[in-house]
């Protein structure tokens, strides 16, 4: 799984922390006393949200994976992936809508057609946006560091051209000049003649 498989795997994770963490400041938000928020929580079905470490955990373990995915794909060369910013920002919002409803259904036994106007969800909802972008920055910020690494890894420098062995002379005017034996006034011994009487 590389490229596009990896943007999917490091989404979900973050954009499930900035779910949750948007979730949690609307309650801060609007409830700021401990004691009305846990009551508050306690009759919207928030009952669930003792399991928030064990999400978190398991949101980390699919970062790690998908951080190990990532050096890989570096390592093998893979293109730079783009992550589209609007669906995946937008999920997040329509997700919160859909929880919120749910967990007012499982509570009440019928559906909330009010849950829609109660200032939780007007500020959950407003709250979404900015962290579902940080989500999808943060998964970026992931993926980019996971294929920096890996072309880290994977870099091989080329090796430097020798320098050419150049064959070294004397300068023409050090150089020695050549002997040529015809032409000074030394020439080579003539055979012996022959003798007159």
């Amino acid at each position: 799984m590389g490229g596009r498989g990896v943007v999917w795997l490091l989404y979900p994770p973050f954009a499930a922390a900035g779910w949750l963490g948007a979730h949690a400041v609307a309650y801060v938000l609007v409830a700021p006393d401990d004691h009305h928020r846990s009551e508050l929580l306690a009759e919207s079905g928030h009952g669930y949200l003792g399991a928030a470490p064990l999400v978190l955990a398991c949101a980390v373990t699919v970062v790690v994976a998908g951080l190990a995915m990532a050096i890989h794909d570096g390592f093998r060369g893979g293109r730079h992936t783009h992550i589209p910013i609007w669906p995946l920002a937008l999920v997040p919002i329509l997700g919160f809508a859909v929880q919120e409803h749910v967990e007012r259904l499982i509570e009440l036994g019928a559906f909330p057609t009010g849950a829609a106007l109660e200032p939780t969800f007007l500020v959950g909802t407003a709250l979404q946006l900015p962290f579902a972008l940080t989500a999808v920055l943060m998964a970026r910020a992931v993926l980019a560091l996971g294929r920096l690494i890996g072309r880290g890894l994977a870099y091989r420098p080329t090796p430097r051209p020798r320098a050419l062995a150049t064959s070294w002379r004397l300068p023409d005017w050090l150089a020695p000049v050549p002997v040529r034996p015809l032409a000074s006034s030394h020439g080579e011994r003539a055979p012996p003649g022959a003798r007159i009487p």
